[in-house]
């Protein structure tokens, strides 16, 4: 039988691969709790652009209904929201972790996400396609300032959950499991 809906979606970062981090484990997780969980895998570094991305992400397009989940990490919930914004789909959940959408004033970080972001986007317009966001981040991420995960959480109205100490919440990090997102989603995790 063919999959009709995604009830979790999950957006790696730059970088990042489905293999990494805590993505496996929420994968597993879901599917271990009944859910349908897709982990597309995008372009890396020089394939890394909007356009790229959005072609994978619009392969599942059909998928995603307003029952659907959005787990995004790093530069994927700025690609996420920039995807949603030229896209007419309503989801019920967006976790946004370690978000940001704006430069981040490391000149190398910032030449891999700039291009992702959409001028004079309207958080606005995206607010209303979103039921429910939650933005996950730390206080020492070497790569995303807390203000800027901040700023984040705030144009979208989210909640906020801050990890002290969670650095940018990847393997690096020591993060091969978020329980966060597991709470957020009331998965099992036994």
């Amino acid at each position: 039988m063919e999959q009709e809906f995604i009830d979790i979606l999950v957006i790696h970062g730059s970088d990042g691969d489905p293999y990494k981090s805590w993505i496996p484990w929420i994968h597993d997780l879901s599917i271990r709790n009944n859910k349908n969980c897709i982990v597309p895998h995008f372009p890396p570094f020089k394939l890394q652009t909007l356009e790229n991305w959005s072609c994978v992400l619009d392969a599942y397009k059909h998928l995603i209904t307003e029952n659907t989940t959005v787990i995004a990490h790093s530069l994927g919930p700025a690609f996420f929201i920039s995807w949603l914004n030229v896209n007419n789909i309503n989801i019920n959940q967006f976790i946004a972790v370690t978000p940001f959408y704006d430069k981040s004033g490391n000149t190398d970080v910032d030449s891999l996400t700039v291009p992702f972001f959409v001028e004079n986007i309207s958080f606005d317009s995206i607010k209303i396609k979103i039921k429910k966001t939650t933005c996950i981040y730390s206080d020492n991420d070497p790569y995303v300032p807390k203000r800027l995960s901040e700023s984040f959480a705030d144009n979208l109205c989210a909640k906020k959950i801050l990890i002290s100490g969670g650095k940018h919440l990847n393997d690096e990090a020591g993060y091969s499991k978020l329980n966060e997102v597991a709470l957020i989603l009331k998965l099992s995790t036994s």
